[in-house]
């Protein structure tokens, strides 16, 4: 739901464009999704995705706050996957959303889901992604695996290519 909340968010502040410009945008008008949520600058020159800020539930879940921390920086066993679909959200400018498990800075193993959404700062140009982080204990049975993958999700449409494709990469 939290996710799902998120994406309505930000399909509705986009209006006809691709996505949103990031003055469009104030977390303050989503409260309930505070502690899930995130944002990214994202650098040029050199490219560097830098968390701008990030809510409570990212600092419990990555051994405290992560603002100012490159993605790459996480004591995360899932940042270089995370890293890899950021990039991706950015060049491709549409929505990604990954699940897959993480191990923390204190070894504990979750299960992790990363929706990300562009936004635009400079033109139609991704500038920023905006998103939230769900994370959740394995369920009893549930596997743990070691890889994390972008997923698609159903009715997710680009306003000029279509369904969003795992093969999009």
């Amino acid at each position: 739901p939290v996710l799902s909340r998120l994406f309505a968010y930000w399909d509705g502040k986009r209006g006809e464009g691709r996505f949103p410009h990031r003055n469009g945008i104030d977390p303050v008008e989503i409260p309930a999704l505070l502690p899930h949520l995130f944002l990214i600058d994202v650098r040029r020159n050199p490219f560097d995705l830098v968390f701008r800020l990030a809510g409570t539930a990212l600092a419990a879940n990555n051994g405290g706050d992560i603002t100012g921390l490159r993605i790459l920086e996480l004591a995360n066993s899932a940042a270089p996957e995370l890293h890899r679909q950021a990039v991706r959200a950015v060049r491709l400018g549409r929505p990604i959303l990954l699940r897959g498990p993480a191990r923390n800075r204190a070894g504990a193993f979750r299960s992790v889901d990363h929706l990300m959404l562009p936004l635009a700062t400079d033109g139609d140009r991704v500038g920023m992604l905006i998103g939230a982080a769900i994370y959740r204990p394995f369920a009893l049975g549930e596997r743990q695996r070691a890889d994390a993958k972008p997923l698609r999700w159903p009715g997710l449409m680009s306003r000029e290519s279509g369904p969003q494709s795992d093969s999009a990469a």
